[in-house]
């Protein structure tokens, strides 16, 4: 049971760890595409 409890927690915090990376990048993402919209524009 212990290792189950293990596998769950790593896996939980591989999880946590990816998605605060995805919202980086969605975030650099969003940022780059205003730019490019402002360079557009002008």
């Amino acid at each position: 049971m212990t290792e189950i409890a293990d596998t769950l927690n790593s896996v939980e915090v591989v999880a946590n760890s990816t998605s605060i990376l995805i919202r980086k990048l969605e975030t650099t993402v969003k940022h780059r595409r205003h730019k490019v919209m402002f360079r557009s524009k002008r």
